[in-house]
């Protein structure tokens, strides 16, 4: 019986709390992590289109009209016609001497741009083995690798007491020997009992592809699900997006796999995180630390990209304001800060900004009151920018950053590691969904709601 959607995503969240599953990572992933211009590289069709360039530019021996009619030929929708494409390609680049360049400056070229659903992945604390070549996953992660050829790696891939890795089945692109590109290669490696033998220990768990297309069809996977069918009795789950699953579901349930519709695919990564913090129910991740430099292209990308509302709770928002300057141009933004006209910010200054450290923080006058004044004028032009201003005389419990984003909720989190200088501090960074509950978040949101009802309008003077 197939089941329908409800139970299906039931099953899923299912397999990932008993942790009881592998994800097979395919290159939707890749493309969901990277800009628009390198994305057709992190496809496989687009990667050959690429190779096709490569042998363009650097092997001119190879006449137009065969490069245009494999140009063509990659193009069909029949899969062999594609596979023997990919083939003579591969074997020209072999013959030119170019594969190891051009794989550098292909997939060995890809950058994360967006680390959403990586960072998800990661996160449901599954194995991970992948088809791509490129080393995005390893990127977010920073897990080690290993591909299909290091016997006994491969052999502990799965063992708890481990480091963690990603298999790349298909190879890794700095090491042009364990990239299977061609149909020969395939044949290879299906065909070898060794290598047959150390995947042997994947068919011992529930299988979840995510981000697959045309690649449930090479030679090497059809080969694995067979075996897969014949030693493990429950079906693997297949994420799709809307537009494939409309697509795809039938005849995906026709070959006993069971499609999942996670939405639009820049749903995905939301999707993903809602399995981990539903399957898990009373346990949250906690989120990596990050570095000034690395909270200042978080935060300037979420603040560009999509952030609708903003709250900050901060001493000053000195910093903050130099540092994003855009952040402040919204109008649904509500700034929480000590009140320069109060007792507290005095003391607070006193304690945290002694004469020697003032000279390197935000503030460019070296006294207390000096730093009270250029506080009240940063606030004030706040005001002036439509921005809700308020202070209160009171020590702040924290400084946070909480954002609104089109799909998600953001919390950034200040950890002082030194004295007057954010940049030197550490902050956490986690994210939800919309529609979904996160502990940590939903605390920071009530310590605001709290501080700013009770919070009193900006003084006019600091007297």
């Amino acid at each position: 019986m197939v089941p329908n959607q409800d139970d299906a995503i039931n099953g899923l969240k299912g397999v990932i709390r008993d942790q009881n599953a592998v994800l097979f990572v395919g290159s939707g992933v890749a493309a969901a992590m990277v800009t628009k211009k390198q994305r057709s590289m992190a496809t496989w069709r687009g990667l050959m289109g690429h190779a096709l360039d490569h042998l363009r530019t650097n092997a001119p021996a190879i006449p137009a009209s065969v490069l245009h009619d494999l140009r063509q030929r990659i193009a069909s929708v029949d899969p062999l016609t594609f596979l023997h494409a990919v083939n003579e390609i591969v074997d020209r680049l072999h013959k030119s001497h170019q594969l190891e360049t051009w794989l550098k400056q292909s997939v060995g070229s890809l950058r994360v741009q967006d680390p959403r659903v990586g960072d998800a992945l990661r996160n449901l604390g599954l194995p991970i083995v992948t088809t791509n070549y490129d080393d995005l996953l390893e990127q977010v992660t920073t897990y080690g690798r290993i591909s299909w050829h290091h016997t006994i790696a491969v052999n502990q891939f799965l063992s708890p007491d481990e480091p963690t890795r990603i298999m790349h089945l298909h190879g890794i692109w700095e090491d042009p020997s364990s990239v299977i590109l061609d149909i020969s290669r395939y044949s290879a490696i299906v065909g070898d009992p060794g290598t047959q033998e150390v995947l042997a220990p994947l068919l011992d768990r529930r299988w979840v592809f995510v981000g697959f297309g045309e690649g449930l069809h090479d030679p090497h996977f059809a080969h694995l699900l067979s075996r897969y069918e014949m030693h493990f009795n429950e079906p693997p789950y297949v994420l799709l997006s809307s537009a494939s699953f409309t697509e795809r579901a039938s005849a995906l349930r026709d070959h006993s796999l069971i499609p999942i519709n996670y939405g639009d695919h820049a749903q995905l990564w939301s999707f993903l995180h809602g399995l981990r913090c539903q399957a898990t129910r009373s346990f949250t991740a906690p989120p990596d630390p990050l570095t000034w430099p690395e909270l200042e292209r978080e935060l300037s990308r979420d603040i560009k990209e999509s952030a609708k509302n903003m709250r900050l709770m901060s001493r000053t928002g000195m910093g903050w304001a130099r540092d994003f300057p855009s952040a402040f141009d919204r109008r649904r933004s509500q700034m929480l800060f000590l009140d320069p006209a109060g007792e507290t910010f005095h003391w607070d200054t006193r304690y945290q900004y002694v004469p020697k450290a003032l000279s390197r923080g935000p503030a460019r006058d070296t006294t207390i009151d000096g730093r009270a004044t250029e506080a009240m004028r940063h606030l004030r032009e706040l005001r002036e920018r439509d921005v809700d201003v308020r202070v209160v005389d009171a020590p702040l419990p924290s400084v946070f950053w909480l954002l609104d984003l089109d799909a998600s909720r953001v919390l950034y989190l200040e950890i002082p590691r030194q004295r007057a200088s954010y940049r030197g501090n550490l902050y956490l960074r986690t994210e939800t969904p919309v529609d979904a509950a996160d502990p940590i978040i939903s605390s920071y949101e009530a310590i605001f709601d709290h501080w700013f009802k009770g919070a009193k309008p900006l003084p006019d003077r600091a007297d």
